[in-house]
């Protein structure tokens, strides 16, 4: 589910007209969102949601599905993925709280 949809859902009286019990897990990505959307469409719901980070040409890098932990971090690296931030100009690797390129590599 993208953000936009999510602060939609997040608004709207929707849900009280369709039935979404069958509806269990989502996975929403495409942009950052706020953790009270995302809580805020879990707890309408009553889903998990599990946020994500990747590419359309890649796959999910990473996925979050513990929900106090959203605004810290979109989760642990997917199995066979493995990910750097390096500095653009130099290509050596940065330390935690630097700013730089993420570069993913993974089957």
């Amino acid at each position: 589910m993208v953000p936009p949809i999510m602060l939609e859902m997040s608004q709207t009286g929707l849900h009280k007209k369709y039935d979404t019990s069958s509806w269990k897990t989502s996975m929403t990505g495409g942009a950052s969102i706020s953790t009270l959307i995302m809580k805020a469409v879990s707890e309408r719901y009553d889903i998990k949601m599990v946020p994500s980070y990747g590419m359309t040409e890649f796959t999910p890098v990473s996925v979050n599905d513990n929900v106090q932990s959203f605004a810290d971090s979109v989760g642990a690296m997917n199995v066979n993925v493995e990910m750097m931030i390096d500095n653009p100009i130099t290509g050596k690797e940065l330390k935690s709280g630097e700013d730089g390129e993420i570069l993913v590599k993974g089957p």
